[in-house]
């Protein structure tokens, strides 16, 4: 075969369809020699583009897909320079066993080490979703692409600090800081770079998986407060979503519902409630799971009037409980089939919710006639359910209980309790690593 000026690196759709009617893609170098290679990517036809050689929109992964792609790329266009500088004749052979070998050196970022990473292991669904949302929080905290030698340990702990100033409780910080742990890693595995990461496993030691920040937690005091305002509002002015008032009533009921997780707490119809004089039922599924769930709860005044407020407006809802899946539209209701556009229609009605709640508080303590720094300075919907489990904890160690109405396991609430109620040990731990 004639020598050509420069390797030739193309990708192939073979046609060998599976079972499923998808055919492998392959990898092509041809330079003094011809070298085929798998690069473990299967699609159908109707999905690969022969023309820009990459996976096509209609393909559910087709980023993460053509990441690994640009990631096979950029091994052999570094292999092939480094075969250049040493001056020798070489071949498409020797092309591709340098490319695959841990010693080429790219110049990764840490968004490509995510993608790497993600291409590279056979992850579920949940645990890509999170290494996907791990990397959308770092890019939203760098705001551009950071190298992987750029990576320092003062970036990590900005970042570090960045994530708990976010309003993220400590679980969360823990599942970003592993995710970017394991993607660094591989990604040094993988390129041959060279990455201090003992500074991240000292955090990662350090960072107590499970605890909620004081200033996320409200008490039986703070709640009584808020809840003998709501109480004094009118309908309107609660079922209102663009006011204050309406957040913080579906803060209050979502703590009453012993703590019902957001998405849970959105997809909650009036169906799913059996109400008696002095109790009320709650049967549902988790959004996350798919198991169900079911407990029963005292019919204190407050829950009484949430529920009788959200009922009588829930035909506004389609019957749904709350009027979190309608978001600012309440004339468009989302696919409740469509997991996608239920998670983005729950974000979209929580990223406010903190503002709205910093507002609420405010006219609360004007009415109660109390300092403002009687409320946390921040409360996300979220910490509704942390506030419910702190404040059961406090009372009772019936743990089983507990863990079967917020969905989870027991021992992994037995931890999770533990360190929330030894808060004050716990926070000392992050002020050291992270500073005050």
């Amino acid at each position: 075969m004639a020598k050509v000026a420069s390797p030739t690196i193309t990708f192939i759709l073979k046609n060998r369809p599976d079972r499923n009617g998808e055919c492998p893609v392959q990898l092509l170098v041809r330079y003094n020699g011809r070298v085929e290679r798998s690069t473990g990517i299967k699609v159908k036809p109707s999905q690969w583009s022969s023309d820009k050689q990459t996976v096509k929109r209609s393909h559910p992964r087709h980023s993460e897909l053509n990441a690994a792609l640009m990631s096979v790329r950029e091994r052999i266009s570094s292999a092939v320079a480094r075969l250049m500088a040493s001056g020798r004749p070489y071949t498409a052979t020797q092309v591709v066993e340098l490319s695959e070998t841990p010693s080429v050196g790219l110049a990764m970022t840490v968004s490509g080490a995510y993608d790497l990473y993600v291409s590279d292991s056979s992850l579920r669904r949940s645990t890509r979703k999170a290494y996907e949302c791990s990397k959308a929080k770092f890019m939203k905290f760098a705001g551009r692409e950071i190298k992987l030698s750029d990576f320092d340990k003062k970036m990590l702990d900005r970042y570090v600090k960045w994530l708990y100033e976010s309003g993220l409780c400590a679980l969360s910080v823990n599942q970003y800081l592993r995710c970017t742990r394991a993607a660094l890693a591989h990604a040094c595995e993988v390129s041959g770079t060279q990455l201090d990461l003992t500074h991240l496993d000292k955090v990662l030691s350090k960072t107590p998986r499970a605890v909620k920040s004081r200033r996320q937690v409200l008490n039986e005091e703070q709640i009584k407060v808020l809840s003998d305002f709501v109480c004094q509002c009118s309908v309107p002015l609660i079922t209102s979503r663009s006011t204050p008032y309406g957040r913080l009533a579906v803060w209050i009921l979502d703590y009453f519902l012993c703590g019902l997780s957001p998405i849970d707490a959105a997809l909650l119809r009036v169906s799913d409630l059996s109400i008696t004089d002095n109790s009320l039922t709650v049967r549902g599924f988790r959004r996350k799971t798919g198991r169900p769930f079911f407990f029963s709860i005292p019919l204190t005044p407050v829950l009484r009037h949430l529920l009788s407020t959200f009922i009588s407006t829930a035909d506004r809802r389609e019957g749904f409980l709350l009027p979190i899946l309608r978001g600012g539209d309440i004339e468009k209701l989302c696919d409740l089939n469509n997991e996608g556009e239920v998670s983005l229609a729950v974000r979209k009605y929580c990223n406010g919710f903190s503002y709205h709640l910093s507002k609420a508080f405010d006219i609360v303590a004007s009415w109660a006639n109390c300092k403002r720094s009687f409320f946390p300075k921040s409360v996300s919907m979220y910490s509704a359910r942390h506030s419910f489990a702190s404040n059961f904890a406090s009372k009772s160690d019936n743990l089983r209980a507990l863990a079967s109405a917020m969905g989870r396991q027991v021992s992994t609430l037995s931890t999770y309790i533990r360190e929330l109620t030894d808060s004050d040990e716990s926070l000392s731990e992050m002020s050291k690593v992270f500073g005050s």
